[in-house]
């Protein structure tokens, strides 16, 4: 090719590659696909609305409805057909750990809908009760996060292609507990499953996992009486 030629092409290759904006940590180029599709369930109003700015700031997300309580989020899903839940780890009816719930009901129901359970608890029972029947398309955030847009984001787009993400102040807390509590449930994880965790908090991925952040190994789904000893 002819140096006029190629200096003509510059600009135009320049503007692709800007355009472009290739997300390089979550592995894809977010602007090639459809826009992910995302349902928020948060009581607190406030909370409510700023994770809705939240979402409204990425372009590549689309907020289809918001509910207040376990129920209204069903209902939401069954009506707008979302690629990614949001919801607080505890609403109404009980308070006590809707969001897991529905994160069930999502994997019985809905498998292809990923979830981000937002919540104010560090320790891992909860987040260990999320990844029970399985990491793919879940995520664990602290609610402290959701103030980073780049956080939230990056949960939403790895549980919409799959992946999975747990907060590393979570896994600092069970390495904690697993080292001061050597008899606790936590303590029977292995140094390796310990790892895996803390590789899924940094949106590595193992191995054996597709697509990105698919973390958790395999004893953990092939063994229930391991899996509901480690999970507690």
């Amino acid at each position: 090719m002819s140096g006029e030629k190629t200096a003509k092409l510059a600009p135009r290759l320049a503007r692709q590659r800007q355009a472009l904006s290739i997300d390089l940590r979550a592995g894809y180029d977010y602007r090639l696909m459809d826009k992910i599709r995302v349902a928020l369930a948060e009581d607190n109003v406030l909370l409510r609305e700023g994770v809705s700015r939240l979402i409204a700031a990425n372009e590549d997300f689309e907020l289809v409805g918001t509910a207040s309580d376990l129920p209204e989020l069903l209902a939401l899903v069954g009506a707008e057909h979302p690629d990614v839940v949001i919801t607080d780890i505890r609403m109404p009816p009980t308070r006590i750990r809707e969001g897991i719930q529905a994160a069930s009901w999502l994997r019985e129901n809905h498998p292809q809908v990923g979830v981000v359970v937002l919540s104010q608890f560090v320790g891992p029972g909860y987040a260990m009760a999320l990844f029970e029947h399985g990491s793919a398309g879940r995520a664990y955030l602290l609610k402290e996060r959701v103030g980073s847009v780049d956080e939230l984001a990056r949960a939403v787009r790895a549980v919409a292609a799959g992946g999975s993400v747990i907060d590393p102040l979570v896994v600092d807390e069970l390495v904690r507990s697993r080292s001061q509590h050597p008899r606790s449930s936590l303590a029977q994880l292995t140094p390796r499953e310990v790892e895996i965790l803390a590789e899924m908090a940094q949106g590595k991925r193992t191995p054996r996992s597709r697509p990105r952040c698919r973390c958790l190994s395999a004893p953990w789904r092939s063994t229930p009486t391991r899996s509901s000893r480690s999970w507690g």
